[in-house]
């Protein structure tokens, strides 16, 4: 259905023309009626229509003012003018507008129907050139990343495949020079609220990079790698230099933090003469890219020969505090020792390879840790089917693999805690039997905690949702009815039964022995 808008300043004219159209014939919807132009631009702003019938002559925008803004504000909108014989003179600046048609007053409903049935057919006519242009690019997409696939990978796999040094020629032509590039996503947070994840940011990164060194003559397609989450360009030209090129994507760069929601960064290969070498080139680009600072954004790398990557002193003790609160299902305490550790490692101002390299240290020793308590850390995933350590090798922005580390061990813990609270009940269980049997000893929940090597409020959690009651709660009732028992049918003395069950201040023992049983221990065994 196509949407209308009708644009007149008197009800009774607007209502006349609505009435009159066959909407139902045409396919058509009214999406608004205004009564001067200032009311249609709110309509249009919030709800552009495929067809406006415009009065010219309105108080304030009258029809000529609206019509140059609605080119501006709805350009793809056809607009058919409304007008009487005495002020047609008045129409003529707005025909010159390329409005679709005019119809005049009084109105003909023949007149009108014809002329929006003219206008519905074009209007089909324009959406299914849209529908040939989009698949027409999308075909040129597929036959440029199928061009592009082969000369990005080993050569060996370029033969393979049939592919021939020709094939690109005759549909790109012959050049002197070829880079590859590799443009990655720095802010992963911005592309899921902005583009709901980075391979639709990668395809729009894409095109206004490419766009852009087109527009400044230089050769340029591109495919994008959802798998690697990178998008690879593929450069050419003649007498294209190094030097040009790098100031080009500085262009591209400068436009995209201008015109583009989402940071990116952009790897270098070096210069080949024959596009079967690009897949040196391609490598040149990712090694480029692991040499990007971790906080760095709208980065150009280019790859040195021989460049290294400096190591950074990995911190085994903040990695074992972080290891222990995982196996003890500690969430703060783990959140808090990896965002020391994770501070430590940028504060070396490492690239983003070796940040990448010292997580991926960090999630071998997390693997093991959680084996030993039988949970297997691959069954945990964060970005669906990808490998663990492939979402990291994947991952070149810091503030993403801090947070994806978070939900790594946010989702550890609760294995844990899941696999834990399996055998809780028989701990739990052993515990009271141990409370029943040594009540009158020193006893405390961190005394358990210890023993089966748990974190103490994880323990009093479980305690509680086990029994009801809290681990003194147990203690006391314990004490108390062990209490009764001895003041009830034994000859010793009140304040020799409060240290028989724990109590070695005999004003502690009365407190919570009157405040269980509402009754001193004296008046209890007055009573017996």
């Amino acid at each position: 259905m196509y949407k209308v808008v009708v644009v007149d300043d008197e009800m009774w004219i607007r209502q006349g023309i609505i009435n009159a159209i066959c909407w139902e014939e045409h396919g058509l919807v009214l999406a608004g009626e205004a009564e001067d132009g200032d009311d249609a631009l709110d309509i249009v702003e919030k709800n552009p229509p495929d067809i406006a019938l415009i009065d010219m002559n309105m108080p304030g925008t009258d029809g000529v003012g609206l019509i140059r803004k609605l080119k501006l504000l709805s350009p793809d909108t056809f607009i058919i003018i409304i007008s009487g014989y005495s002020n047609f003179e008045y129409t003529k600046e707005a025909i010159l507008s390329r409005v679709f048609d005019y119809v005049l007053k009084p109105l003909n409903k023949d007149e009108l129907n014809a002329i929006l049935h003219r206008c519905t057919k074009e209007l089909e006519l324009q959406r299914l050139r849209k529908m040939e242009d989009g698949l027409r690019n999308e075909l040129l997409e597929v036959n440029h990343e199928r061009l592009i696939e082969p000369l990005i990978r080993k050569s060996a796999q370029i033969h393979y495949s049939g592919y021939k040094e020709s094939d690109f020629y005759q549909e790109f032509g012959t050049y002197q020079s070829y880079f590859a590039c590799v443009v990655i996503i720095d802010d992963t947070p911005t592309a899921v609220q902005e583009y709901g994840g980075k391979e639709h940011a990668l395809l729009q990164a894409r095109s206004m990079v490419s766009g852009k060194l087109v527009g400044l003559g230089v050769g340029c397609i591109g495919m994008v790698d959802p798998e690697k989450a990178e998008c690879v360009l593929v450069v050419f030209g003649n007498d294209l230099e190094p030097k040009l090129l790098i100031n080009a994507l500085k262009q591209s760069l400068n436009w995209c933090e201008k015109e583009f929601p989402v940071s990116v960064s952009i790897g270098v290969g070096e210069q080949m003469k024959s596009p079967l070498e690009l897949h040196q080139s391609y490598k040149q680009a990712v090694q480029a890219i692991r040499m990007k600072k971790a906080a760095s954004r709208y980065s150009i790398l280019v790859h040195i020969e021989g460049s290294q990557e400096q190591s950074v002193l990995y911190s085994t003790q903040l990695e074992h505090v972080l290891l222990s609160a995982i196996q003890a299902g500690n969430r703060e305490q783990a959140l808090e020792a990896f965002r020391k550790l994770l501070d430590h490692l940028l504060a070396a101002e490492p690239t983003i390879y070796s940040l990448q390299r010292n997580l991926v240290i960090l999630l071998g020793e997390t693997d093991k840790i959680l084996s030993e308590v039988g949970v297997n850390l691959e069954q945990i995933r964060v970005h669906g089917n990808i490998s663990l350590v492939e979402t990291i090798r994947c991952s070149y922005n810091m503030e993403e693999l801090k947070l994806w580390f978070n939900s790594l061990i946010e989702q550890s813990i609760e294995s844990v805690q899941k696999k834990n609270r399996k055998g809780m009940k028989n701990i739990i269980e052993d515990i009271v039997q141990h409370v029943r049997e040594g009540y009158f000893k020193s006893l405390s929940i961190d005394d358990y905690a210890r023993k089966y090597n748990l974190n103490s409020n994880y323990l009093r959690r479980v305690f509680k949702s086990e029994t009801g009651k809290t681990f003194l709660d147990v203690l006391t009732e314990i004490r108390i009815v062990k209490a009764k028992e001895l003041l009830r049918d034994s000859d010793m003395k009140i304040h020799e039964v409060g240290q028989y069950i724990g109590y070695e201040d005999y004003r502690n023992f009365y407190l919570v022995f009157k405040k269980v049983t509402g009754k001193s221990p004296g008046e209890f065994k007055k009573l017996t």
